[in-house]
């Protein structure tokens, strides 16, 4: 565990850490490149996590094994195909990970300054505060279409800690993703790996706040507002 002052806030990314959704989103993306022939390529689904979609599907057809190319057209489509296979799967909205909601109104009323940030669509963003109901808990909530850069660019999370008037070395990210990692930590914040994959923990767990499999571990390790 990285030492840091107690945190002031806590910001939580979505997709993988409080909606559990990442293998309905790999599917989505399966697919969508099967219809036009393409393998999934021999990627682990972790390597797109957290990323925009359109930047999921440049990186996806820029490593999978196919010479014939992509126009922004053809991307576009890609990107309305895939997000009505995940509409088609998960229905109105994906399902919650145990523990989201304790989880979050417990922070809440610990008085930790809380934030939602995520590469996912307002829409997406929107459904999961509405089956949650955890809309009044989290001050600040951003998603994909609110910043010109995405994941693993710093500033969804440099503008939900200015929107929380909180530094973010006094803050910590929920982060489930290599990508998310990396803009947590090019913000200036500290990181809790959630869930994470073995590749990305054994890749940047020795610089996270700490590494965990189950939210609730989150009352743990923040039981109070550092004064």
């Amino acid at each position: 565990m990285v030492d840091i002052r107690w945190p002031r806030a806590v910001i939580f990314d979505m997709d993988g850490v409080l909606v559990d959704s990442s293998e309905v989103h790999a599917e989505a993306f399966r697919r969508t490149l099967a219809a036009r022939g393409l393998p999934f390529p021999l990627l682990r689904y972790d390597a797109v996590a957290g990323l925009r979609t359109e930047a999921a599907f440049h990186h996806l057809l820029a490593n999978g094994d196919t010479s014939r190319g992509f126009d922004e057209a053809e991307l576009e489509a890609c990107v309305r195909e895939k997000r009505a296979h995940f509409r088609a799967l998960t229905g109105d909205a994906a399902p919650l990970i145990v523990g989201a909601v304790d989880t979050v109104r417990a922070l809440a009323l610990r008085g930790l300054a809380l934030g939602l940030a995520t590469s996912g669509s307002r829409a997406s963003m929107l459904a999961f505060l509405s089956v949650s109901g955890l809309e009044s808990a989290f001050s600040v909530t951003l998603c994909g279409e609110d910043v010109v850069h995405a994941k693993p660019s710093p500033e969804l999370y440099v503008r939900a800690f200015a929107g929380l008037r909180v530094e973010p070395s006094e803050g910590v990210v929920i982060e489930d993703s290599a990508a998310g990692f990396a803009a947590a930590k090019s913000a200036g914040a500290s990181c809790v790996l959630f869930r994470a994959s073995e590749e990305t923990r054994a890749r940047h767990g020795s610089a996270a706040y700490a590494a965990v499999d189950d939210l609730l571990r989150l009352l743990d390790l923040f039981p109070e507002v550092h004064s």
